[in-house]
């Protein structure tokens, strides 16, 4: 078993939920279930897992590390149930300390995670937090937070307000 890390800012999307944590290393998200490499998984490749395997998924500097991180993200994506979530923490480009980690295959910014995500039209962008931002990690990181809406949804007219509820 993982020790388990509690992250307030995400903990409205993942409480009573069933998820797992990608890459977590030796730290996993409090209520997830743990997978990287000693656990034998490979991010970038989840073809055994059917769609839809899980109500949330979370990462924690992860993408970074892997070279097709629009393949990874887009295997993350279709394991989330719809009306799931999609919560990934990561370095942000331009802020990570001197001249990076020299393990990343990528240095990313929070609008290429956010219009990736956008593109595939099922799926709503919830929150965003960066370095600048009042509510961003004091050091390097961003914060993204996207629902799956699903195939059946009909979204309202120009509405912009997203119902996180089950």
């Amino acid at each position: 078993m993982w020790p388990c890390v509690a992250l307030p800012e995400v903990q409205k999307f993942t409480e009573g939920r069933s998820g797992c944590d990608l890459g977590c290393a030796d730290r996993c998200l409090e209520g997830a279930e743990g997978f990287d490499k000693s656990t034998g998984l490979d991010a970038s490749d989840l073809s055994e897992w059917e769609d839809g395997k899980w109500e949330y998924v979370f990462s924690s500097h992860c993408l970074e590390h892997i070279v097709d991180w629009r393949h990874a993200l887009s295997e993350w994506m279709r394991v989330v149930a719809d009306r799931g979530f999609l919560i990934l923490y990561l370095p942000c480009r331009g802020y990570y300390p001197g001249d990076g980690n020299p393990d990343h295959k990528n240095e990313l910014a929070p609008w290429e995670i956010i219009h990736f995500i956008e593109a595939d039209k099922s799926w709503r962008m919830i929150e965003c937090f960066w370095p600048d931002h009042p509510m961003g990690d004091a050091h390097s990181s961003f914060l993204v937070v996207a629902r799956k809406l699903g195939e059946s949804y009909n979204p309202p007219y120009l509405s912009r307000e997203y119902d996180i509820s089950l």
